[in-house]
């Protein structure tokens, strides 16, 4: 040991116990606390030097403060987001940059293009759905990405339909007498009766007739409906009292189709 290295014991040792003392150990506290902030560079550069000097104290320093801060839940929590932020941040620069190559690709390479064609009909097989108005099953075509609600004969019924719902949707109300349900059922009985009356075969100013009034059952089953023209609607609401029948009856519809009950229409 050569006296220099004595000496330094010595004052360490002074410094150790004078840092015993809360006083003098806030005094010198600060004093390291500004000059860190008016030597920045010579400050890393120290630490540096000792890092390499001392690799297992810094480890052990580390390993400790990680076990304080591990044990404070507070801590881990807010840890871990900011970690799934930085993960969240760079995983969208990444989707951008092979989007922006991919949609480059889509204009310019015809064989890119294909895959993605090839790759979108697997996902969106064709299947026999069902038709929302009549029921039947039919296949549907590409047109686009969102599949066909309704067949090829029930179109112009599904265009006025999603018409009417729009117009629900937009004014926020629907037919409060005859049900939600009533205007996908009303289409269906068109469709099922090729938009024509029951009675007397005509196509235009058609109507669709409960045959037990709504007021009674609440019943919107396609049984219950019937398509008629304007004329023989009218006639049966106004004229059935006359023949001393129920409306709804079994017996009534079953004779006035078949021509038995005789009322002048159309």
């Amino acid at each position: 040991m050569n006296k220099k290295q004595i000496e330094l014991l010595k004052r360490r040792k002074r410094y150790a116990e004078r840092m015993k003392n809360p006083v003098y150990r806030k005094r010198e506290l600060n004093k390291m606390k500004e000059w860190r902030k008016n030597n920045p560079e010579k400050h890393k550069k120290s630490k540096r030097n000792w890092v390499k000097n001392n690799k297992e104290k810094h480890l052990k320093s580390r390993r400790k403060a990680h076990k304080r801060k591990s044990q404070n839940m507070e801590y881990v929590m807010h840890r871990r987001k900011i970690l799934n932020a930085e993960y969240h941040r760079n995983k969208n620069k990444r989707r951008t940059k092979t989007r922006k190559n991919e949609r480059k690709k889509y204009k310019t390479d015809l064989k890119f293009r294909f895959k993605r064609l090839k790759a979108w009909r697997k996902r969106h097989p064709r299947k026999n759905k069902k038709c929302i108005i009549c029921g039947e099953k039919f296949v549907w075509e590409y047109k686009g990405a969102k599949p066909q609600k309704y067949c090829k004969k029930c179109k112009e019924y599904g265009k006025r339909l999603w018409a009417r719902l729009y117009y629900i949707k937009t004014n926020g109300f629907y037919n409060q007498f005859r049900g939600p349900d009533w205007e996908l059922q009303r289409l269906r009985t068109l469709s099922r009766d090729k938009g024509k009356c029951k009675k007397c075969n005509g196509k235009k100013d058609l109507v669709v007739h409960h045959k037990v009034a709504y007021r009674k059952t609440k019943n919107n089953n396609l049984k219950n409906l019937v398509t008629l023209c304007r004329s023989c609607h009218a006639v049966i609401e106004n004229k059935i009292k006359k023949y001393g029948v129920i409306e709804g009856s079994k017996i009534f519809w079953q004779e006035y189709f078949k021509g038995g009950i005789k009322i002048k229409c159309c």
